[in-house]
């Protein structure tokens, strides 16, 4: 296969999923802000039907990215395997830049995950602290009589 054609594909196939990622986030961004307003416009005294929950709204943003990741490496460990059985020989660069790309994706996503938690972890000491530092009101306690005596 000629350097050009291999290319030429290379970059076509990146446009296409930049392009197909961003058209799957967006239609995902408009379904969520679609049900927000729906809430909303439900709030006028009705009484809300119980929401049915979608394997989108159980699943998370870092999840279904982390799901499409793993379907496309299998697919393109797949799609390698048969090259090289056609050919004999693979691109090499691009399967380490391929892995490259989803290994950083993956390692971002658990940077955010882990100052997420972090940042989750301080709010809850502080609010520990301050739950500390404030005396209990007179009458709360067990053997506190409520100011008798």
């Amino acid at each position: 296969m000629p350097l050009k054609l291999v290319i030429t594909l290379c970059v076509t196939f990146f446009v296409l999923g930049a392009a197909g990622l961003y058209l799957m986030v967006s239609v995902m961004g408009a379904i969520r802000k679609r049900g927000q307003r729906s809430k909303k416009n439900r709030s006028n005294g009705h009484r809300p039907e119980a929401k049915k929950e979608t394997v989108l709204d159980r699943m998370g943003t870092m999840n279904l990215i982390l799901f499409i990741v793993g379907v496309a490496l299998v697919w393109f460990t797949v799609t390698m395997i048969d090259l090289f059985k056609t050919y004999g020989s693979v691109p090499d660069t691009l399967i380490n830049c391929v892995f490259l790309i989803c290994g950083g994706e993956c390692g971002v996503m658990g940077w955010i995950k882990t100052n997420k938690e972090k940042y989750r972890d301080r709010e809850w000491a502080k609010e520990d602290a301050e739950a500390l530092i404030r005396p209990p009101a007179a009458g709360s306690g067990e053997n506190d009589p409520g100011g008798v005596g």
